[in-house]
């Protein structure tokens, strides 16, 4: 146990020392290149370590000076990671830049992020969807055009990137947000880190507490299971549609219960709690099964209904 002391307090000073000579420099870095930095000297054995003693000296540096040390404040960045496309031009040194069916890279820094400017807008919503494949879906099928919105992703759970770049938009266009994700406990989890921050930075400060979860919703699948005039005698879902829950899944939702965000909340602890009874998870991927306009036109109508 000492020696594992003595290792991983080795790895902080070599972080610091690495951290502070680029803020010196008057550079930034990604994670990925610190680690590849760090990596000859034999002390880190995984990119994760490296990671950690990034977040543990930002967490140090709070608590001795009382403000928040976010990891843009050390000059560490993370890789691009997220997209967005939608209704509204980009102010850009060589003009504005329609984006409509075009996709914006969204930067790792933080910073850039919140610098972004808009020239025009006819957005009407900021949405936020789980994964890439959905936001690619609904590219494809034109989305923003059915619905003017800004439509973002993080390809996964949000980065600082582009938790900061949510914040942003949404406070610079005055636009209410939402945010869809699968029916499983991950997907609740991600939602909560848009709304209320991130638990490993817990003082980063990007958030959006107004944020809106149109679903999936226990509701929204059982209504999707209900058999129609169209399909009479079996569920509008196949029960193929489902995936079984995992013992992480059963983890993950046991802390979401935990959580006082969830205990102290009517609707997310039902939610939780329906899962955890249902025990099965459907991606929204399985929704285009139902048609090929169907998940377009079904998140259009729970979008605006939301909102309303």
């Amino acid at each position: 146990v000492a020696h594992e002391q003595l290792r991983r307090l080795a790895q902080l000073w070599l972080v610091l020392a690495a951290l502070y000579r680029n803020l010196v420099s008057g550079k930034k870095l990604a994670q990925r290149e610190l680690w590849y930095r760090l990596k000859p000297l034999g002390i880190f054995t995984s990119p994760q370590q490296v990671y950690d003693r990034v977040s543990e000296s930002g967490a140090i540096i709070a608590e001795w000076t009382g403000k928040a040390c976010p990891r843009e404040a050390l000059g560490v960045i993370a890789a691009p990671r997220g997209s967005m496309t939608g209704t509204v031009s980009l102010a850009t040194p060589d003009g504005p830049r329609q984006l409509d069916d075009a996709v914006y890279a969204i930067p790792g820094d933080p910073e850039e992020c919140s610098r972004l400017r808009f020239a025009s807008s006819r957005a009407r919503y900021v949405v936020v969807v789980e994964k890439d494949t959905v936001f690619t879906r609904l590219l494809d099928d034109r989305f923003t055009r059915l619905l003017p919105c800004l439509l973002i992703t993080a390809c996964g759970y949000p980065s600082l990137a582009v938790r900061a770049l949510v914040q942003h938009v949404v406070k610079a266009l005055a636009l209410p947000c939402v945010v869809l994700t699968d029916y499983n406990p991950h997907g609740m989890a991600l939602m909560l880190c848009y709304k209320h921050g991130s638990a490993t930075f817990a003082m980063d400060g990007y958030c959006c507490p107004e944020l809106k979860w149109v679903g999936l919703h226990t509701a929204d699948v059982q209504l999707l299971e209900t058999p129609t005039a169209e399909t009479p005698g079996r569920s509008v879902l196949a029960a193929t549609s489902f995936q079984p829950y995992s013992d992480r899944d059963g983890a993950i939702v046991d802390g979401l219960l935990r959580n006082p965000v969830v205990a102290n909340n009517e609707q997310l602890r039902y939610e939780a709690e329906a899962m955890r009874a249902d025990r099965r998870k459907l991606e929204l991927e399985a929704l285009h099964a139902l048609g090929p306009e169907f998940f377009a036109y079904y998140l259009r109508d729970k979008i605006i209904s939301s909102c309303a």
